[in-house]
């Protein structure tokens, strides 16, 4: 079984790097897709349905690069979705933080 990791960015050109290094490194394969709505950003969450979530990666891409490579994340046992958020209010991807890792911390 796959470990699906959403990744929350809100800076184009951070979203742009962590994709490329991603796919680059490690040879994953990257979804990606570009948030207009809170609605949107929450129905794709949903569909999704990931393990993990990461919202504007603490430490930026190096520190991104360092926890995959120490969890061996490869094609076979990880998917990676990566969605734009760039005309969101600060406080609003906080707070979508803050409810979609309870939910996470909840289902697991």
């Amino acid at each position: 079984m796959k470990t699906k990791l959403l990744i929350i960015e809100d800076n184009f050109s951070k979203f742009f790097t962590t994709k490329h290094l991603l796919e680059s490194q490690l040879k994953l394969q990257v979804s990606t897709r570009d948030i207009k709505t809170g609605q949107e950003l929450a129905d794709a969450t949903a569909a999704f349905s990931p393990d993990m979530v990461m919202v504007r990666p603490e430490g930026g891409v190096a520190e991104l690069l360092l926890k995959m490579k120490k969890r061996r994340s490869n094609r076979r046992n990880t998917e990676i979705t990566l969605l734009l958020t760039q005309d969101f209010d600060d406080e609003l991807i906080r707070q979508f933080e803050l409810m979609v890792c309870r939910r996470v911390a909840a289902a697991a």
